[in-house]
């Protein structure tokens, strides 16, 4: 081939990787669409299912048109298993945006007893792709993806809040997200590391570490809470009539102390060994986010019971650049 010809063939497979894109992208955009207007005119359909008339079956699956978009940009329209190499950062942050839009949508008809298999079908779905994007390393957390000062300009937070709490296969998928984004979000600022922590302290129930924590295995508190929320589960199978036995509701009360107490130092230690914070932001990023007294000295008592276990196993950091759980514990500390 001459030189000419190499750069036209090149120019071809440019053209045709941006057509995938902007195929895959408007793809997902018209499925997120669908379904936003199908729940947002639940309570209509949800009428006419009563009255017999018409039925209310979701026009589309979230997780199936987000795999679609990812075989139309490996060039394979039909397989069921999709290459995840390479994926342009284009599409996973517009299959992040539309699952935020969709998550958000569905809080309202949650009430509706006819929609609630459906409104669960599809967090089920919306959260397992929130999690696949978080998971690919190409979301950042100090992008708005087009939200602005919406949802006070936090949507990470609205994310974690709109997460569902007590639903069948979805008890640990807050605790599942947050895991996520410690873990491959390596931009988190100061304002969100503390609203994913006070949303721990304020918001996550034991059923819900619980949950997470039984199908991990990890090492140091996360293999501690590992194996104590396994017994927590055991306990609760094996007592048929629980509410008869008092020595088993305090062996339930005294597992479930043990395993909030560990879970939160567990996710407070990865937290703040996440990155180095920036001393001034951090400072003002507690002011505007911590709401009480009580909030303030229940972070100061975490902080420090994880300085006193500082040099010990648990002294690792998150990412390259991050913290010692010594140092990131004093450096918290010293903000409050």
């Amino acid at each position: 081939l001459t030189i000419p010809g190499i750069v036209e063939i090149a120019e071809l497979n440019q053209s045709m990787d941006l057509n995938s894109l902007n195929a895959a992208c408007l793809l997902i955009t018209d499925a997120s669409s669908k379904l936003i207007d199908f729940f947002t005119n639940a309570e209509c359909n949800s009428q006419r299912e009563e009255n017999g008339n018409i039925g209310t079956s979701i026009p589309i699956s979230w997780s199936a048109s987000y795999h679609q978009g990812l075989n139309i940009l490996s060039g394979d329209h039909t397989s069921s298993k999709a290459m995840k190499k390479d994926v342009p950062i284009e599409f996973i942050e517009s299959a992040f945006k539309s699952s935020i839009t969709i998550l958000l949508s569905l809080k309202n008809p949650l009430e509706m007893s006819n929609l609630k298999k459906k409104v669960h079908a599809a967090l089920q779905e919306v959260t397992s792709v929130l999690l696949e994007v978080i998971k690919s390393g190409h979301v950042s957390a100090r992008k708005d993806y087009g939200f602005g000062s919406k949802y006070k300009g936090n949507i990470f937070l609205s994310m974690l809040q709109a997460c569902p709490s007590g639903i069948s296969n979805l008890e640990s998928i807050r605790m599942e997200i947050i895991s996520a984004m410690l873990e491959h979000m390596r931009d988190i600022p100061e304002q969100v590391l503390i609203s994913i922590l006070r949303f721990v302290l304020r918001y996550v129930e034991t059923d819900d570490f619980v949950t997470y924590y039984s199908k991990e295995s990890g090492s140091g508190k996360t293999s501690l809470v590992a194996r104590l929320s396994k017994q927590y589960m055991e306990l609760i199978a094996k007592v048929p009539h629980k509410s008869d036995s008092q020595q088993y509701v305090d062996e339930e009360k005294n597992l479930a102390s043990r395993i909030m107490s560990l879970a939160v130092l567990d996710i407070t230690s990865k937290i703040i060994t996440h990155s180095r914070c920036n001393h001034s932001f951090l400072t003002k990023a507690m002011r505007d986010g911590l709401k009480s007294n009580a909030e303030v000295e229940t972070l100061l008592i975490t902080l420090s019971k994880l300085l006193q276990c500082g040099g010990g196993h648990d002294a690792m950091v998150s990412f390259k650049g991050g913290m010692t759980l010594s140092v990131g514990a004093v450096e918290w500390i010293s903000a409050l």
